[in-house]
Order: structure tokens, then C-alpha cells, then sequence
């Protein structure tokens, strides 16, 4: 039997004064917000944006191309 996830199910998105407060801090370097921004307002996972470039991002269509991620398992075996 898994945990008990309590009554009400949690959005796995956080809410926009959350997500400001994550990117708020003035020490946080801007790559790391764009990085942060990128995975709040997308959903990508951190293998996602590790190998995620230029190329990938199409701004007049507003989308992301995503077809590969990275596997730290691979790397470390």
C-alpha cells in the first residue's frame, strides 16, 4: 500500500506567487532563472533542459521541440 496522499490532490504546478518567489531572489544567477522559468512554465523535466537548445524553441509557434533527455544512468555506468 502506498503513502496516504491526504483528501485533496495537489497541483504539481506551483501557484504564480510561488513561482515568483522562486525566481525572486536577487542572488539566483540569470541563467538559473531562465532555467527555473523555462521547467515552472513547461514541465520539463531536469534531463529535458540539460540537453534542451537553441534550436529546440520555436517562438513564432510558441512551442518546444523535445525529443530527447538526458540519462545520468547511462553517463554513470
Amino acid at each position: 500500500r502506498g503513502p496516504d496522499r491526504g483528501d485533496e490532490r495537489q497541483s504539481a504546478f506551483p501557484a504564480p506567487r510561488e513561482a515568483s518567489a522562486l525566481l525572486a531572489p536577487a542572488g539566483i544567477p540569470a541563467r538559473w532563472r531562465v532555467a527555473y522559468a523555462i521547467a515552472l512554465y513547461t514541465g520539463l523535466r531536469q534531463g529535458e533542459l540539460a540537453v534542451l537548445r537553441v534550436a529546440d524553441v520555436a517562438l513564432e509557434g510558441g512551442y518546444l521541440n523535445v525529443h530527447h533527455a538526458r540519462d545520468r544512468r547511462a553517463e554513470n555506468a
